[in-house]
């Protein structure tokens, strides 16, 4: 038999509205005292953090084709190629497409039959 989660699996509804009250104040006083207590040399240090782009290694552009009678199956087979052919050049590290840098995508149509090109640099963080 399935498992069946309760119908108010939170317990917060349960609880009277003074607990709820105090606890929300509680938690907004702790998060003040903290940003109180946060000197002005700390707080510079934590703007200094490294961008993403500053931790990403990033390879030549790869380029990924594919053909389909849909538009968006043919989106998905040409970012399947890239991937692929990703693997193949770099390795399984650099396969991510959420890590890529100057994608660009060129699909159309000629006839019943749709074209679509991917190209971005591959990348990873570099660690």
């Amino acid at each position: 038999m399935p498992y069946r989660f309760p119908s108010e699996p939170l317990i917060a509804p349960q609880l009277r509205r003074s607990t709820l009250v105090t606890g929300i104040l509680s938690l907004m006083a702790l998060v003040a005292f903290a940003l109180a207590t946060t000197s002005p040399v700390e707080a510079a240090k934590l703007d200094t953090s490294v961008s993403r782009d500053d931790a990403l290694s990033c390879k030549p552009v790869i380029t990924g084709v594919a053909t389909s009678p849909y538009d968006r199956q043919a989106r998905s087979k040409a970012t399947y190629s890239w991937l692929s052919k990703v693997e193949s050049e770099y390795g399984r590290s650099y396969v991510d497409v959420n890590l890529t840098r100057n994608t660009s995508w060129l699909c159309g149509r000629a006839g019943k039959t749709v074209t679509c090109r991917v190209a971005a640099e591959p990348c990873r963080f570099a660690m």
